[in-house]
């Protein structure tokens, strides 16, 4: 008689996700070469992603700063151009998509059109759209726009295209260009078409008024001023002459806030003892004695930047203090890195609203990504043949297909965290250092703090997607391996 056996089947015991953790943290540490060589991967695509953000960051927060600066410095000239002077239409389409609310611009065109802000807003919003489409022609290859609108430029563009069937066949032309995209779509440049020969009158029309309007400022300027150029008699009257000129413009119906023409005096009054100084080194007797002490004679704009100099204010006979000289010499200089930094940024395509990147920046970066996966695919597979008999040996101990695949998973996750980590604080160091070679300490001063943390908390996320994406068919062949199998292979 056979005697029967009980088995006794005990329940399978659940490792916690702690335990996983630290049983792939040991593995980790195991594979260090391995695990090195994934963590490169990932860490070089991560600061890849983190440099592009960075430095489309920089270039927005850099150029709308250097914009604004540039926009302050010539507040005084602009004041003075919309009220003494009368713009071409193309001029006033630029001022009135570049129209700021409560700006000088949009008191004077408001007083010029009897107070229709709804009329100027309409205008502005029309003035806008034709920037738009003027800068998507004027941006496009010339090879590209001459096979679209043939040598045609500016606005005959919109002229040339006015009809159903050219239109047709612009579309058909664009097409093909598949890196160019129309602004909206083709309807909504069609609308703009049907409607841009009534948005030129209106602009003839305002231009007509705007002339007008000017010649009142002018003519009640003359009678102020006695005929001097209004810029030198406001500088030479100084407060009075401001009140002076503040009461013309309120009896003209614009009422300028105090701290713009506060603005604008300290800017008059800095420009005027600039052309002083710069005229007082232009004189012959200065040349001479220049030419004398530092055995050269330089051009003026070189000499201005070398008033700090003891010499230069003897040389000047004590006509300005060296507080003045100073102003003078640091306004230069500010003004020409403001320039070099003007014509470093021509051309590159500011985002006024912070947009991280680019088309060509997401092509190359969906290139380097499908690279990296592949590379950590490769690194993960590598692994796994490494450790066939440790699979197998967890099979005979219980490990069922889901921990193993856990596991991997959880492994590649953690490599994805170190690296989005490493990878985000390199690429940050690297951009930065890029950025203050390109831009210097503006960088500093308009830092654009909340895109640089989101854009390291998005390299960091992809960095552990990347990780764990790339490790999925890795991990789900290690699951489904046979002990057998595993324990078979050398």
């Amino acid at each position: 008689m056979v005697k029967k056996r009980l088995i006794d089947v005990q329940k399978h015991e659940r490792l916690s996700l702690y335990k996983v953790s630290q049983l792939c943290i040991n593995g980790i540490r195991h594979r260090i070469f391995r695990s090195v060589l994934t963590l490169s991967v990932i860490l070089l695509a991560v600061a890849f992603f983190m440099v592009l953000l960075s430095e489309s960051s920089y270039l927005s927060s850099v150029g709308n700063g250097v914009r604004n600066e540039i926009k302050e410095s010539r507040k005084a000239a602009r004041l003075f151009s919309v009220l003494y002077l009368v713009p071409s239409t193309l001029d006033l389409a630029t001022m009135l998509a570049d129209m700021k609310p409560a700006s000088i611009e949009e008191t004077m065109l408001t007083r010029v059109l009897d107070g229709d802000k709804a009329a100027l807003q309409q205008l502005a919003k029309k003035a806008k759209q034709e920037k738009i489409y003027l800068n998507f022609f004027a941006k496009m290859n010339a090879g590209k726009r001459i096979a679209l609108v043939a040598d045609l430029e500016g606005r005959d563009i919109f002229s040339a295209v006015n009809s159903k069937e050219k239109l047709n066949d612009l579309n058909l032309k664009l097409q093909p260009m598949v890196s160019l995209k129309l602004p909206g779509d083709m309807k909504g440049f069609t609308e703009f078409l049907s409607g841009h020969s009534s948005y030129l009158k209106e602009l003839t029309q305002l231009r007509g008024e705007i002339k007008s309007y000017s010649s009142e400022i002018n003519e009640a300027t003359m009678k102020l001023t006695s005929g001097a150029e209004i810029e030198a008699w406001l500088v030479k009257k100084g407060d009075a002459g401001k009140k002076e000129f503040s009461q013309l413009l309120s009896s003209k119906g614009i009422d300028l806030q105090p701290e713009l023409i506060d603005k604008v005096m300290l800017i008059l009054q800095e420009n005027a003892l600039q052309q002083s100084v710069y005229n007082a080194l232009n004189e012959p007797a200065m040349r001479e004695s220049w030419k004398k002490i530092f055995m050269e004679n330089p051009p003026v704009s070189q000499k201005i930047v070398m008033c700090h100099d003891q010499q230069v204010a003897d040389m000047l006979n004590g006509a300005f203090t060296m507080e003045q000289l100073k102003l003078v010499e640091e306004k230069v200089k500010y003004e020409r890195n403001l320039l070099d930094l003007e014509l470093e940024l021509e051309g590159k395509e500011i985002s006024e609203t912070g947009a991280f990147l680019s088309d060509r920046q997401i092509f190359l970066l969906s290139i380097s990504f499908l690279v990296c996966m592949v590379g950590i695919a490769n690194a993960m597979l590598m692994s796994i043949t490494e450790r066939f008999r440790e699979i197998a040996t967890m099979k005979c101990l219980g490990a069922t297909d889901g921990f193993i695949l856990q596991q991997f998973m959880i492994e590649a996750g953690i490599q994805g965290i170190i690296g989005g980590l490493v990878g985000g604080v390199i690429g940050f160091i690297i951009s930065l250092i890029q950025g203050m070679a390109f831009y210097g300490t503006y960088v500093w001063q308009y830092f654009p703090k909340t895109n640089i943390c989101l854009s390291f908390l998005i390299a960091f996320a992809a960095g552990i997607i990347l990780a764990i994406l790339a490790s999925l068919y890795p991990s789900w062949s290690a699951s489904r391996m046979a002990p057998m199998e595993a324990m078979r292979i050398e």
